[in-house]
Formats: structure tokens, sequence, C-alpha cells
């Protein structure tokens, strides 16, 4: 057998092939460095390794590995030998701040995602999506159930995580949101599964005359309304317990909101979303959709890329294109269908009943 000739190297940079490898590793490390203290301490002063390894009680190599690994996430800087931390971490992974998320990157961290993924493509390959089995959602997702539901079923332990977890990743985006467009017609407006209220807290704050309601489920709203204290909006700002899919609607409201909750479902669900809030709407009234939204080819970004499997793993949907969204509401009555950008990824599909 004559000899091989010798390989050349591959085209295409290895480097992707390493950075996707070692990506599994990232929020197991920001959820440790949370629970250690790491963000906070860095927060008081900068300090060295040595220093940091010091007062956390770990090894100094340790405290090298860590606060290396965070610098190479930009979620701390090194300068004249002290680590400091960055922007983001200040924004998101201190307690004090009111983004903070590092609860639930804790929350997410141990999950085994493979297994999930795994799990729902073997189910996909006997199953068509629109007509699987209903799944109830774990409590990083909304904890509706499509079927009828009693207070007795919400372990409460669930519902307190699952609204805490939630509002550590949309806080930031709800006030970016608030921000970017524009509510000032609006007088009521019904917050359709608004989970902790972050996004009618935050518009609350910013339109004075706004009065907003929170729809949830009943053992939601015992906790929404904390919230909506905590940022002394309680004269803007209510509860209505009510399931979404099996109660009326409430009227006299000229807006209906909804953030993330058309991707937890199926293409029935998510019409008959569209369609109610179109029926409890007055001529004129006005729907809002807030989602990240996918490019018109669906090849991104990464983060709603990503979003999308996520909900494919955990709930009945996905994310959506601004075509998609348009044309769900077009169908269902609405027109002058306009899309903002709102904070980050983040977008509002907004529409005017006909």
């Amino acid at each position: 057998m004559p000899p091989q000739q010798p390989l050349e190297p591959p085209t295409a940079d290895q480097r992707l092939i390493w950075d996707i490898y070692f990506s599994a590793h990232v929020m197991p490390l920001i959820a440790e460095c949370d629970e250690l203290g790491v963000f906070t301490l860095i927060a008081e002063t900068p300090l060295a390794a040595s220093r940091a390894a010091e007062r956390l009680g770990i090894t100094v190599e340790w405290a090298e590995i860590l606060l290396g690994a965070l610098a190479s996430v930009k979620l701390m800087r090194v300068q004249d030998g002290l680590f400091h931390i960055t922007d983001a971490t200040r924004c998101y992974l201190l307690p004090t701040s009111p983004y903070y998320a590092g609860f639930t990157l804790r929350r997410f961290a141990g999950r085994n995602i493979y297994e999930r993924l795994k799990a729902a493509v073997d189910g996909a390959r006997t199953t068509p999506p629109a007509k699987a089995a209903p799944v109830e959602a774990d409590a990083g997702s909304s904890i509706y159930v499509v079927r009828e539901w009693s207070e007795a079923e919400l372990n409460v332990e669930r519902v307190q995580t699952g609204v805490r977890t939630m509002h550590g990743l949309s806080f930031a985006a709800a006030v970016g949101m608030a921000r970017s467009v524009d509510f000032s017609g609006v007088q009521r407006l019904l917050d359709v599964a608004g989970g902790a209220g972050g996004f009618s807290i935050a518009l609350a704050q910013r339109y004075p005359e706004l009065r907003c309601t929170v729809l949830e489920l009943a053992a939601v709203c015992q906790l929404t309304q904390g919230y909506i204290a905590r940022y002394g909006v309680e004269t803007q700002v209510d509860t209505l317990a009510l399931n979404m899919f099996f109660e009326p609607w409430p009227e006299g409201y000229d807006a209906v909101f909804f953030s993330c909750v058309l991707h937890d479902w199926d293409l029935e669900h998510r019409t008959e979303l569209i369609q109610r809030a179109y029926a409890a709407l007055p001529a004129g009234g006005r729907i809002f959709i807030h989602e990240m939204l996918l490019t018109d080819a669906g090849d991104g970004p990464l983060a709603p890329a990503l979003y999308s499997l996520s909900m494919r793993i955990g709930t009945l949907g996905k994310q959506f294109t601004a075509s998609e969204l348009r044309t769900a509401l077009e169908s269902a009555g609405f027109g002058q269908v306009t899309v903002t950008n709102t904070f980050g990824d983040f977008s509002v599909v907004s529409g005017q009943k006909i």
C-alpha cells in the first residue's frame, strides 16, 4: 500500500469549535461565582487574585482560574494586576441592582440541557409539534398548562421561583421597552400573563397617567403585588386573577400587552390569544407584542435563535420573525402593524384594531 500524503491543516479556524466546546462552562462559572460572592467582593474594591482568594476562602490558583475566566467573558477586567468588575457585571450580577440576574443563572446552570433537547427531538420524530401532547412548562417558563387548572395544582415554591427567575431576566428589557415605544395614547393597559409585573411597573414609572392591570393566575398575583409595592406604583398598577385561556377577558382596556407569552405556545394557542386580545379591545385599540425576533431568514441573531431552541425544549413554542407576527396580527384583524427595536435583541410588534 503506497504511503498516504500528509494531511493539510483544515481551512476553517478551529477556535469556533473550542469556543462551542467550552461554552457549556460559562453559565456554571457565573452561577458559582455569584454563589461565592465574587462579584460583590470585587465591586467593593478591585483586588489581586491572591487577595481575592484570601477573602473568598479559596486557593490562589482557583481564584486565578475563576477571575481569569470571568475576564474572558467580559465580566471582569484587569488593570495594574487588579481585577475590576465591568459595567455588565454592575448592571446584572450585583444583588443590589434592580436588574440582577444571578438568581436566574443559578436556576438554569444545573439543568441538563442536552438530555432535555434529546428527549424533545426524539419526541418530535413520532409526534408532529402541532399535535404534541400538552406538557407543563418548568418554573423558568410560563406556569400555565393547556388544560383546566386549580390553585391546588400550583406549588407555592415553584411559583415563587418561576416569577423571580423571569423577573431577573426581563426587568432590564422592560425598562428599555418603556423608553423606546410610544405609549402616550394609551390610558388603560392589560398586561396578559405579566408575571412579576415588570413591564407594567416600567410603563407606570414613565407614564404617570397610564393605568395597568397584570392579568395572571391567582397564585402569581399575590407575588406580583409585592413587586408593584416595591416600586411604589400601587395607584397605577393592579392585578387580576384570571386564566387567560379558560376565562373571559375584561373589557375597558384600550391596549393589550404580551411580553414573551406567545413564544410559549403552538400555533393554535397563540392564535387564540391574539384573537382574544382583538375581541377584548375597542375599535382603535392597540396590541403590543414584546419578543426577541429572528431575522426573516430565521438564521439569527444568536440569542433569539437559541431562545427559540430553548422554547421548543421546554414548552410548545418558538421565537418568531417580524413577518410571522405581522401576518398573525393582520389575520386577526389588526392593521397599522409596526416593528420597533427596544432593548438588545428585543422588539415590539404593535397593531391597531380596525
